[in-house]
């Protein structure tokens, strides 16, 4: 059987000029089509899944693609119950509730004395989407949950930044720890804005390219176009608790569930902004880029 897997990191890979064209070839020429969600950041699962929605509002197909993400590929591993400090407890039967609505979101919001104690985002009545816990009002931990309603994710947050992420098997046990490791430096890119590679970045890179080159005293159109971009490189380290392998980079846990979900007559389709640092990683696998 003919399978396609798309590695997505985030939900920027779906926005990529390439990624609609390519995953529109491989549904029309592959039996099954996976799309990958391996980011650590389970929240965004959501908003991916609503980016495919989008994208299946122009290319129908789209909704034939079957989407894996963490939670799926670990629910069945040994994991470990997380202590008292690891997840906070939270009681909302006490507390006054309100109900907004955030486009096409609800939030309910929960009062206690005035103060902010949680905030859930729900798909519809029946599909809560995350939990944000506060403490005055000062976001303490995030709560994620799948389509089915039980909690895939628990992130503790330190000023205001996701600091550690733990996932959770189907009997709510964390199976997975994610620390994240923040490094600043720079980029140094020599690139007119018409050029190809300008795709190819970030969004928060190609805005500070953009503003780089719009405070430049030389023409744009002048020969030396380089400019150094100020960057924080992010990247996560943990543990499986299943066998407790440590996991030293981001890059390593694309290589675990890779691992887990690749069989021999695979095809796999990853960012190409990751390929120079995953291929190592896999050096068997052929490896297409989008």
């Amino acid at each position: 059987m003919k399978r396609t897997v798309f590695l997505v990191t985030d939900c920027y890979d779906l926005q990529r000029a390439t990624f609609a064209s390519q995953l529109s070839r491989a549904l029309r020429a592959s039996e099954r089509v996976d799309l990958l969600v391996a980011t650590p950041a389970m929240e965004t699962v959501w908003e991916i899944r609503a980016e495919l929605n989008r994208l299946a509002t122009q290319d129908p197909l789209v909704a034939q693609a079957n989407l894996l993400t963490l939670a799926d590929v670990f629910a069945k591993d040994t994991g470990r119950i997380l202590s008292a400090e690891e997840r906070l407890a939270v009681d909302l039967s006490q507390c006054e509730e309100r109900v907004f609505m955030d486009h096409s979101q609800q939030v309910k919001r929960y009062l206690r004395s005035g103060q902010l104690v949680a905030e859930l985002r729900q798909l519809d009545d029946e599909t809560p989407m995350v939990l944000r816990q506060y403490n005055h009002d000062q976001l303490v931990q995030t709560v994620t949950y799948g389509l089915n309603g039980s909690v895939v994710a628990v992130a503790r947050i330190q000023a205001g930044v996701a600091q550690t992420r733990y996932l959770l098997n189907r009997r709510e046990e964390a199976v997975l720890r994610l620390t994240r490791h923040a490094r600043t430096g720079q980029h140094v890119l020599n690139l007119r804005l018409t050029s190809g590679m300008v795709a190819t970045l970030p969004p928060d890179e190609h805005v500070a390219l953009e503003n780089a080159l719009a405070q430049r005293q030389t023409s744009l159109t002048g020969a030396d176009q380089t400019v150094l971009l100020p960057t924080t490189d992010v990247t996560y380290g943990g543990m499986v608790y299943a066998d407790y392998q440590r996991l030293p980079t981001t890059e390593s846990l694309y290589q675990v569930v890779l691992n887990r979900v690749l069989t021999p007559e695979s095809q796999l389709f990853s960012p190409l902004a990751i390929n120079q640092r995953l291929s190592p990683l896999l050096p068997n696998q052929l490896i297409f880029n989008y």
